[in-house]
């Protein structure tokens, strides 16, 4: 019963955004918990693993697990379209794992000396800006989801943070000077996508169109 609930919900909210759904729920991993949303879900227990395999002196092992982390982005909405698996639960999912990975690995970069406080506080407080806002438009008006414009400020933040973490895995002087000048850079693109995921959301009616 409580699949067949679930199922109805979805079926209506992505009808209302015009998204393909299958008209029978799995079996089994099926309900708020499907394939899609785990992958949301491992996003920040994966930075975590990999932030510590890093600081183990696994740095290349660390690399790769916190790059996988950050691909479930990706992961997580390919397998909702391929399952035609989309749910109210991984539209609130999605973004939470993105703001707890960033958070998570740019305190994790200060504490080791990866990065400094300006990057830093650029790409927090236009975080907590975009956050805000969205929480504010949805509440009032319903509307939920992200824009193409937000997930490719996800991109290049997240590419902003690898840069430095890169220039220390590589630990020279000059890659140490390249990539923060990249990564910085990265993060004020990031940030500007940002902003114009926040407009496209503003721009949406509740609709979800």
């Amino acid at each position: 019963m409580f699949e067949a609930k679930a199922h109805e919900l979805d079926l209506e909210n992505a009808t209302k955004r015009g998204l393909k759904v299958s008209d029978k729920p799995f079996t089994g991993w099926y309900g708020p918990f499907n394939w899609a949303n785990w992958f949301t879900i491992a996003r920040v227990p994966m930075s975590v693993w990999g932030t510590m395999v890093y600081d183990s002196g696994s740095v290349w092992w660390g690399i790769a697990i916190i790059v996988i982390a950050t691909c479930t982005d990706q992961f997580d909405g390919m397998v909702a379209k391929m399952t035609g698996r989309h749910s109210k639960l991984g539209e609130y999912l999605d973004p939470l794992a993105d703001y707890g990975l960033i958070i998570w690995v740019a305190q994790w970069m200060v504490r080791n000396d990866m990065v400094g406080w300006i990057p830093l506080g650029i790409l927090i407080t236009a975080m907590v800006i975009i956050a805000a806002g969205s929480t504010i438009h949805s509440s009032r008006t319903g509307a939920s989801g992200t824009s193409m414009n937000a997930k490719w400020g996800m991109v290049y933040r997240s590419a902003g943070l690898g840069a430095f973490i890169l220039g220390d895995a590589l630990a020279t002087d000059t890659a140490l000077e390249v990539t923060k000048w990249v990564g910085l850079v990265l993060i004020i693109v990031g940030v500007v996508y940002g902003f114009l995921g926040l407009r496209d959301f503003f721009g949406d009616d509740g609709s979800g169109n």
